[in-house]
């Protein structure tokens, strides 16, 4: 049974895991002025916000073959391998990097992705710079926005408050993933070199984005901003031609008629995805 499982697994994500693996050019171009809108709606000082990024760590047993090391997290004081996840206010994860060995820092893991070349362009829709915003072990570009920290002053630390909100309620999605697959919350069965941590942990991101699509989620209720239909996420369908109400109810399509009257425009290098997943071979847990 655990092999057809796998297999099965396997082949899911052979087929669709560039919709997590690669940075969507075109599907981002049709959902960023919405985005946008929607974080800003919030309270939030940044007003062309797209999405928001993190590292999250998948807690596992104590690995042996050289990886224990690699895999120790110093700040959670736990075995684990990392994964870099965009999230954005319709509740997807949007871009997913992974898995790296745990102790590595955040900023790595954004390098190793290869999207700080990717988002360089990729975020310039219409002439106009958005951004995904992180907290302050990111380092900031036009197209990565970081939380103030050091010594602060009092405007700085009100908008550090403003952006608080909105993150916390995105990053929810990571709890959401494992319910999706309560497996990953049992770092006592998730061993290295005996089954497939990394690919079980991308295979529960893909199913909650579908699951997303399909019946909403929480951070799509708070920032009130519905999520695509599951034609649209897995490419079937181009963005604004099917209204994306989750769960089958009735759709007034008003999300969708703000992203198509905002700032949507092009970008110069096309394509539906760009390259910025996992390199070949990259990390000591890079294979799993």
């Amino acid at each position: 049974m655990c092999h057809i499982f796998y297999a099965t697994v396997a082949m899911m994500m052979e087929k669709w895991g560039a919709n997590l693996t690669e940075w969507r050019v075109e599907f981002m171009r049709g959902r960023a002025a919405l985005y946008a809108e929607k974080i800003e709606g919030t309270g939030a000082y940044l007003d062309r916000c797209v999405g928001f990024i993190d590292g999250t760590a998948i807690f596992i047993a104590r690995p042996g073959g050289g990886l224990q090391r690699a895999c120790y997290s110093g700040h959670k004081r736990k075995h684990a391998v990392k994964f870099q996840s965009v999230l954005t206010p319709d509740g997807l994860i949007f871009h997913l990097f992974g898995p790296w060995e745990g102790r590595r820092h955040d900023m790595t893991l954004y390098f190793e992705s290869g999207l700080d070349a990717v988002l360089s362009h990729a975020l310039v829709i219409s002439g106009v710079q958005y951004y995904i915003y992180g907290d302050a072990a990111y380092m900031v570009r036009p197209w990565v926005q970081a939380a103030f920290s050091g010594v602060m002053t009092d405007e700085q630390s009100a908008c550090n408050t403003t952006m608080a909100v909105p993150r916390t309620e995105v990053e929810w999605g990571f709890k959401d993933v494992k319910q999706t697959c309560a497996a990953l919350d049992y770092p006592r069965k998730l061993k290295l070199r005996e089954g497939p941590v990394g690919l079980l942990y991308s295979t529960a991101a893909f199913v909650w984005n579908l699951r997303c699509c399909t019946y909403g989620s929480s951070p799509s209720s708070s920032f009130d901003c519905n999520p695509p239909s599951v034609e649209q996420y897995l490419g079937l369908a181009p963005i604004g031609e099917v209204a994306g109400a989750p769960g089958g109810t009735d759709v007034d399509g008003e999300d969708i008629a703000e992203a198509e009257e905002g700032d949507v425009g092009g970008v110069a290098e096309g394509g539906d995805v760009v390259g910025a997943g996992n390199p070949d071979g990259g990390g000591a847990v890079g294979g799993q």
